[in-house]
C-alpha cells in the first residue's frame, strides 16, 4: 500500500497522488532584480509552482506567482534583493 497524499475532486476523482506524479523543472530567471514576467507554454493547464532563491539575507526578498501561462515577480518594497526564480508543473 503507497502512502502520501492524494487528492480527489467533488465527483470522488483521483486528480493528485503523489506516489505518481512529481514535480519537473521547466526553468529559472537569473538574476532578478526588479519587477517583471515570462511566459512558458508548458506551463498551459499543469499545476505550476515556483520558488524564490534569495542571494542575500531576503531583506526584501521577490514575490513569485504563475496565471495562466504566465509567471510574475514582483517586489513589495524597498530596495529589491537580488534573486533566482525557479518555476516548473507537477
Amino acid at each position: 500500500m503507497g502512502v502520501g497524499l492524494q487528492v480527489w475532486d467533488a465527483g470522488g476523482t483521483l486528480t493528485w497522488d503523489a506516489m505518481t506524479r512529481g514535480g519537473t523543472i521547466l526553468g529559472f530567471v537569473d538574476p532578478v532584480s526588479a519587477n517583471g514576467q515570462l511566459t512558458d507554454a508548458r506551463l498551459k493547464d499543469k499545476w505550476a509552482f515556483c520558488f524564490v532563491q534569495s542571494y542575500t539575507a531576503f531583506d526584501n526578498p521577490a514575490v513569485a506567482y504563475v496565471e495562466g501561462t504566465t509567471l510574475y515577480w514582483r517586489y513589495p518594497t524597498g530596495v529589491p534583493d537580488t534573486c533566482r526564480v525557479i518555476y516548473g508543473v507537477y
